[in-house]
């Protein structure tokens, strides 16, 4: 099975090798304005995380475990960015 990390971190690169020997890079061209903050900031992640993945499953043509994350930063329930 085929490892793609959907990101193109450098420091998401770096966790992964610790634990992966190899994998290959797509970086997802998402448009994050899609995904509505609705009050749930975890659900709001999650769904930017997925949208980056799927974006990445259409353009691969084997099964492979895709990788995605997210970060936002927030304070006092304010997405601050």
């Amino acid at each position: 099975m085929k490892y793609v990390l959907a990101s193109g971190s450098e420091r998401r690169q770096e966790l992964l090798h610790r634990i992966v020997d190899e994998f290959d890079i797509i970086v997802s061209d998402f448009d994050e304005s899609k995904v509505l903050f609705k009050d749930n900031i975890d659900n709001y992640v999650i769904n930017l995380a997925k949208g980056k993945s799927l974006s990445v499953k259409e353009s691969l043509r084997e099964d492979s475990i895709i990788i995605a994350g997210d970060t936002i930063v927030v304070l006092e329930n304010k997405i601050l960015g």
